[in-house]
């Protein structure tokens, strides 16, 4: 299965979204499984170097960013106070185009 696929596949058996850091588990538990045949992502083990774990995190933005069905929600979340927590949603846009 390609990453695209993969990525497609996540988001049909979520109802068309997941959260940005849940859809990243997803893929490295795929990854380490073997189910992802994509030369672009480094090997998977049980241990990363901090070096190795930025690299896949590049990788897997760039890809995510090159799936032309999906879309990408950013926003904050008040937190009270001044706090703000950042967050992303990735999702398939009902009418095929992006926030």
């Amino acid at each position: 299965m390609t990453f695209s696929e993969l990525i497609l596949k996540i988001l049909h058996e979520n109802s068309g979204g997941i959260k940005h850091l849940d859809l990243y588990v997803r893929v490295i538990e795929c990854l380490r499984a073997g189910e992802v045949k994509d030369k672009d992502f480094p090997h998977i083990s049980g241990s990363r170097t901090a070096r190795e774990t930025e690299q896949l995190e590049e990788v897997f933005e760039k890809k995510l960013s090159e799936i032309p069905e999906i879309g990408i929600l950013e926003y904050g979340w008040n937190m009270g106070g001044d706090t703000v927590r950042l967050k992303m949603f990735v999702y398939t846009p009902l009418t095929g185009e992006k926030a």
